[in-house]
């Protein structure tokens, strides 16, 4: 008997918890379709102020020429 009521219990409480799922899922969808795709693009232009860009770095190396003159001159 004890076996059953546990059987019970747990379809009951799968059940239960399939329940908030779907739920949960319908909020959500809801909400999503509640916001306007134009506060979205907003919102997004925003994160992407606030996440500046590191500039590029750039590789700076000296010419030839400049190299030719800055090598030590040979003492004899």
């Amino acid at each position: 008997m004890k076996e059953r009521e546990r059987e019970l219990r747990r379809r009951r409480h799968r059940r239960e918890k399939a329940r908030k799922e779907r739920i949960k899922a319908l909020i959500g969808q809801a909400r999503a379709e509640a916001k306007p795709a134009k506060k979205l693009t907003e919102a997004a232009h925003e994160e992407a102020k606030t996440i500046q860009k590191k500039p590029p770095v750039k590789i700076v190396r000296p010419s030839k020429s400049a190299k030719k003159k800055t090598e030590p001159e040979k003492v004899e």
